[in-house]
């Protein structure tokens, strides 16, 4: 059952943990100033006042009870000055003569006022009440209430002529809570008794004095917001929680040695929970510390070795063989971005299955890819509940953690990871390291491509040189052979060839800047056709996508294209029974839904001899050809290769030697 002595018992006893804690982290920190002394003195006194109320509360022996009565006089005589001198010190800190004065009169009138406690003064026996102990007062007591309005009176004087040299929170912290508080509490718990005027439930501002005290000094910044203060503010909350149900439970206890020993068991647990917590956090910190230390040097090792590795595919190798052996995770996939139809594909995969991950990038819509496009950020199988879409789609797959890679805020590339099921915090803990990792992956992706343009631009400018130097030389010797062998046809054929030669390779090495012209694809092709010689054996075969939109081309430039293209063609067809070209033209819708820019889809099919299968990975490099006997140079291919990627498209080609070939051309519409 709750009375007022349960509550009266509480509150002393909250406000004396309290106070004690404060001072315990006063001193623990180890700043010494003038206003830290005097709040670590203002809450020690503090301290005092609630054990001497704790006795006059809990006890029936008169001399304990005037023993007690004497101490709260005498600290409700120095928490004043000490409360003047906190005031004086911010706002006049020279020690002048005149300050020095006004502090020893202070301090001096405090100790006068005190000595007359010894023969017992200003009151005698005390009056025994409900729950507490009132002291018979004497008129002399009246001096220490008239020392305590001087000396509030002057506080405020103080405080009002310097309110303009405090902040607005000090100003407001001061004005409406410390002052107003001061003088309430010392005006219900040392001048209204006097009348004989007090209540149980004032003593509950003890325990509200100690945490005006506390939150003072964290506001002035006198203790400082460190991780022991962070640990203490929970163990203090659920000791006094715990505190109360043992009043509540435990009937009114008469002995003030019990009470005190409560409180310094309080205080002395919650100090100890607090010490073994910041232990177990600087280990963790430690521990967290040593982990980012080492990855800090695997990152530093990744990035020494990565500039080896200058080819994209042995780059993306590389880094899922970090993944493996860095982050744990035995089955890692990356997926690179295209501007393509098909935006993304694979550049490496170990331990996914590759025609379940094929079918992903494929599929349309991906939920996976969609949730990732839209939140662009690192996700986990773990941020779903069981049984949504994503989290099923992950499990499926056997995914755990999906890292993003930006370059310059596009999506580069996607790092799939997963193992044999982490624990939400071992997944939680990996997304900060592998927020790191693709951070370094980025910029040594960006730093690769550089290079790797640098490299080319180099050789191409070089190889230019050289170009042109040759193409200078052989025209000149072209020129004179042409003159002086106009009856050799043989020579001519050759000087012929070699022409073409040179300006393929000048155009190949020194290409021109592209000249872009709206046209309809369609129209071109047919322009193309119309210059070509076809045989009247050679079925032509058009299907042509009706109101396709305008694209931006260079027009000699793709008509030399088709005109390569269309060449090859025929040329393939000559001892075939069977000739027919097929060209088609379509519209293509991107699988992403993210990347909405329209593709043009350009297909030209012959029923040509084909290609074997082993020069399909060579018929675009430069000076490979087999018609080399028919006068091929090799460039031809290669160019259209170039001019189509310079159009920021694709170009891919498919053959079955006998039945003929096909070359697919892709082109956006809209050029990024």
């Amino acid at each position: 059952m709750v009375t007022w002595g349960t509550v009266t018992q509480f509150g002393l006893a909250a406000g004396g943990v309290i106070s004690l804690i404060t001072l315990w982290l006063l001193i623990h920190q180890k700043r010494f100033s003038i206003f830290t002394s005097l709040f670590a003195y203002l809450n020690a006194l503090f301290f005092i006042e609630i054990m001497a109320t704790v006795i006059t509360a809990s006890t029936p022996k008169t001399s304990a009870v005037v023993i007690a009565h004497g101490i709260r006089v005498i600290t409700a005589l120095y928490i004043p000055a000490i409360l003047f001198s906190l005031i004086f010190n911010r706002f006049d800190s020279t020690f002048s003569k005149k300050h020095i004065a006004v502090t020893v009169a202070v301090w001096g009138s405090a100790t006068l006022l005190a000595l007359p406690l010894v023969n017992g003064t200003y009151f005698s026996h005390p009056i025994p009440l409900e729950h507490f102990s009132l002291p018979e007062y004497s008129s002399y007591y009246w001096l220490i209430i008239a020392y305590l309005g001087m000396v509030f009176f002057f506080s405020a004087l103080l405080l009002y002529r310097g309110s303009h040299l405090l902040s607005p929170a000090d100003r407001r912290l001061a004005v409406t809570v410390l002052f107003p508080f001061t003088i309430g509490f010392y005006t219900v718990v040392h001048i209204l008794p006097v009348w004989g005027i007090f209540h149980p439930v004032f003593l509950l501002l003890y325990p509200t004095g100690a945490l005006i005290i506390f939150y003072s000094m964290l506001h002035f910044r006198l203790l400082e917001s460190s991780p022991r203060v962070q640990f203490v503010l929970p163990f203090l909350l659920l000791f006094t929680i715990l505190l109360a149900i043992f009043y509540i439970v435990v009937p009114p206890v008469p002995d003030y040695v019990v009470h005190f020993a409560i409180v310094v068991f309080t205080a002395l647990t919650i100090i100890t929970g607090t010490e073994f917590t910041l232990i177990i956090h600087r280990q963790s910190t430690e521990s967290q510390a040593a982990a980012h230390q080492t990855l800090e040097k695997q990152l530093a090792t990744f990035s020494e070795k990565i500039t080896t590795y200058l080819e994209p595919e042995k780059f993306w190798e590389y880094v899922g063989h970090f993944c493996h052996s860095t982050f744990g995770y035995n089955r890692c996939a990356i997926v690179t971005f295209q501007y393509d139809v098909q935006p993304y594909r694979i550049a490496f995969i170990s331990g996914f299955e590759t025609d379940r991950f094929q079918s992903m990038l494929t599929g349309n819509p991906s939920v996976i890819l969609d949730e990732l496009e839209r939140q662009r950020q690192i996700l986990s199988v773990q941020q779903y509940p069981p049984g949504s879409v994503l989290h099923d789609a992950l499990t499926r797959m056997g995914i755990e953690i999906i890292v993003p890679i930006f370059e310059d805020r596009s999506l580069a590339g996607i790092i799939f990871l997963g193992g044999e099921g982490h624990s939400p915090a071992d997944i939680k803990s990996m997304q900060h390291r592998l927020s790191l990792f693709a951070n370094h992956v980025a910029i040594a992706y960006k730093n690769l491509k550089i290079i790797r343009q640098t490299m080319q631009a180099q050789k191409m400018a070089e190889i230019g040189m050289l170009a042109s130097q040759l193409a200078h030389d052989f025209q000149s010797f072209i020129s004179l052979v042409k003159l002086e062998n106009a009856d050799n046809s043989r020579l001519a054929e050759h000087a012929q060839y070699m022409e073409k030669l040179v300006s393929d390779l000048l155009q190949f090495v020194r290409p021109q800047e592209l000249r872009l012209t709206p046209v309809n694809i369609n129209d071109l092709i047919d322009m193309t056709l119309d210059v070509l010689n076809i045989p009247p054996d050679v079925i032509l075969e058009k299907h042509y996508a009706e109101e396709l939109p305008e694209v931006k081309v260079d027009i000699s430039e793709m008509r030399r294209v088709f005109m390569n293209l269309l060449e090859n063609s025929l040329r393939a067809m000559q001892n075939s029974s069977h000739k027919r070209i097929k060209i088609t033209t379509r519209r293509l819708r991107p699988i992403s839904r993210f990347q909405l820019s329209p593709w043009l889809y350009i297909e030209i099919l012959d029923e040509g001899e084909g290609i074997p299968e082993e020069y399909l990975d060579k018929i675009f490099d430069p000076f490979f050809t087999t018609y080399k006997h028919r006068g091929g140079n090799g460039l031809g291919l290669a160019i259209v290769k170039q001019i189509v990627t310079r159009h920021q498209g694709y170009i891919d080609v498919a053959s079955r030697p006998g039945k003929g070939t096909i070359f697919s051309i892709r082109i956006p519409f809209l050029l990024h």
